[in-house]
């Protein structure tokens, strides 16, 4: 049992942090890229469905 705890926390500490890295390295590029296109919010939208 306490293997599958292990395991389990460490998938859950992975999944978190890639989450944070994801939303951080989408959201910096996203502020410049708003400045200079209307379209970028639409493309990101179809970016992130995609990703998932």
């Amino acid at each position: 049992m306490e293997n599958t705890r292990v395991i389990a926390s460490v998938y859950l500490i992975v999944g978190i942090t890639i989450t944070v890295a994801a939303i951080i390295i989408k959201n910096m590029p996203d502020k410049n890229r708003s400045q200079h296109d209307g379209k970028s919010v639409k493309n990101n939208m179809y970016t992130r469905q995609g990703m998932k």
